[in-house]
This record gives structure tokens, C-alpha cells and sequence, in this order.
């Protein structure tokens, strides 16, 4: 129950985080990509130098794409969100400090590409802070355009060309009726 509360609360921070001020800050979030078989094993080191709390880390991946082997460091709780592509990595019984703690790992059969993570953090007046950054992650490639217009191009003149009439000269098909009227 406690694990269901504390996930549940991983979607209203995230969703009171996409409500604050972006901005850019002291959090880095470095990743370690082992490749295991057709996996990628993810390994994650996180430290916060922005004297904040933070409560929060969201590592942005693919929306609906599999993760297997999700664990967090001692003392941290770890979430995935299918829907919203999101590996969240709450603090528990620790704290994301200057020191940096890594142990934050998941499993992908997508390659590792670029990717962003927000840190959602409470200041001293228990205000919202996000900050956020790039790493690498389980990023689906987005398709080029070249591929799209290979198939695009020719599927566009082919319907093009069945949809003229056969004849695209009117004055030419006017002296044929008129021809035929004659006769």
C-alpha cells in the first residue's frame, strides 16, 4: 500500500513539476549502457548540487516500451510509467545529495540515444523546482524524412496519374465529337 501511495504520488509531482519553471541547474545525471544479449542494461548515477530537496528524478524514455529489472538504490523507490514514457527514482529513506549514488537501473531492448530527465525539487519554502538536463536512455529513433518521401513521392504520382483523364487536351476532344458529327 505504501508503494501504491508513494507511486501515485510520483504522477501528482510530475504533474505539479509540468506546472512550475523550467530551467536549467546542477543536476547531472550520468548513465552507464551495458549491452546484455538483445538488452541494454541502463545504470544510472544521479547527484544534486542545488542545495534543494530533490524528491524526484524522471528519466523521459519511449511511451509503452518494455522495462524489465527496474531497481533503485538503497533507500530510493523506483516507478515506470508506460503511458507518459517515464522511470521516476523517488527518495525514500535517502537523500539525492552532492555525493553521487548510482545503483538506479532498468533494462531495454531499445539502444541507447538522447534523452532529457527532470528533477522535481522542494526549496526551503517548499516551493516546486524542476530543473532538468539531457542523458542517454531507451529513445525510439524518429524516422527520417528521406524514408517518408521514397515512399511518399511515388505513391503521391501514381495517384496523381490515375486520377487525370486520359485525354488532357479539350480542344482535341472537341474536334473529335465534331469530326464524328460530320461523318
Amino acid at each position: 500500500m505504501k508503494l501504491f501511495i508513494k507511486r501515485g504520488g510520483v504522477l501528482a509531482l510530475s504533474l505539479a513539476a509540468l506546472s512550475g519553471v523550467m530551467r536549467a541547474g546542477p543536476i547531472t545525471v550520468t548513465s552507464t549502457v551495458t549491452p546484455l544479449g538483445p538488452l541494454f542494461q541502463y545504470n544510472y548515477t544521479i547527484t544534486n548540487n542545488s542545495g534543494d530537496d530533490l524528491e524526484v528524478l524522471d528519466i523521459a524514455v519511449t511511451p509503452g516500451i518494455a522495462i524489465t529489472g527496474l531497481t533503485a538504490a538503497a533507500g530510493f523507490t523506483d516507478a515506470y510509467d508506460p503511458i507518459l514514457g517515464l522511470v521516476s527514482f523517488l527518495e525514500n529513506t535517502s537523500t539525492f545529495g552532492p555525493t553521487p549514488i548510482s545503483g538506479f537501473i532498468f533494462d531495454s531492448s531499445l539502444a541507447p540515444r538522447p534523452t532529457t530527465f527532470n528533477g522535481t525539487l522542494l526549496d526551503a519554502n517548499f516551493n516546486i523546482v524542476n530543473l532538468g538536463g539531457t542523458t542517454t536512455g531507451p529513445v525510439a529513433p524518429e524516422p527520417g524524412y528521406l524514408p517518408l518521401l521514397i515512399v511518399g513521392v511515388p505513391l503521391f504520382l501514381y495517384r496523381y496519374g490515375r486520377s487525370r483523364p486520359t485525354n488532357s487536351n479539350p480542344q482535341t476532344s472537341r474536334q473529335k465529337e465534331d469530326f464524328e458529327c460530320v461523318s
